[in-house]
């Protein structure tokens, strides 16, 4: 993928997938760095929901930015922060991937956003825009925890429930023993919620073998699964 691009979040089928307002933004300066096979066009995050991020020139959304950074350290300073960070990346995204600025922008991000974690750590939106900009600047292994306390602070969330385990997906690799754990318990939350659509994610991004190994002790979903899948394919 040539860069981070804003889409419109796909319909899910039934049961019913909550709206993401705002803008959803997909990191592809991820795969871009990191050349991750066949996960390049779905990661998706919520964006502030407070402002048209959209509508902001990139000198607005600097200016936006360094604003909520500077605000006071009150009760909703976590908050503002989280909102710079979300500035910060979308700013990214606006500039031609791997130049200084989009770079800078992708640190800044990171920092708001540990920053904000540290007086709000329950804040599952913010562990996995952690994630993924940890993951942009080649930060694997921190990316891979980021994701698992996502998951361990929301784990039935069905506004990030396809990102996360795109997100798992792509950060396989990198995760400890605790981290397979939280991808597993990601999994079988995706099939209760909707195992169509889990089964059309691993699907789109070839993620079977990840699949395998996750529910290896799940026979009776990995089957379910898997028959959805070779029905998607007519195999069956």
């Amino acid at each position: 993928m040539a860069g981070i691009e804003t889409i419109t979040p796909r319909k899910a089928p039934a049961p019913r997938r909550l709206t993401v307002k705002g803008a959803s933004v997909i990191l592809g300066l991820l795969l871009l760095l990191l050349a991750a096979p066949r996960l390049s066009s779905e990661f998706t995050l919520l964006l502030a929901r407070s402002a048209d991020v959209e509508s902001l020139d990139l000198a607005a959304l600097h200016a936006r930015a360094s604003q909520l950074e500077a605000s006071p350290e009150t009760a909703s300073f976590s908050r503002a922060l989280a909102q710079a960070s979300q500035l910060r990346l979308a700013a990214a995204r606006r500039q031609q991937a791997a130049t200084s600025g989009a770079l800078a922008d992708l640190q800044q991000g990171i920092e708001d956003q540990q920053r904000a974690l540290l007086r709000a750590p329950a804040d599952a939106y913010g562990w996995l825009r952690l994630a993924h900009a940890a993951f942009a600047t080649g930060r694997l292994l921190e990316a891979a925890r980021a994701w698992r306390l996502s998951q361990v602070t929301a784990p039935f969330d069905p506004e990030l429930m396809a990102a996360r385990t795109e997100a798992g997906f792509a950060l396989w690799r990198y995760m400890d023993v605790e981290a397979r754990d939280a991808m597993r318990d990601a999994l079988l939350k995706h099939r209760a919620w909707n195992a169509d659509d889990l089964a059309a994610t691993v699907q789109r991004f070839g993620a079977h073998a990840i699949l395998s190994q996750s529910l290896r002790r799940d026979t009776e979903a990995l089957l379910d699964i898997e028959g959805r899948i070779r029905r998607r394919m007519g195999l069956t």
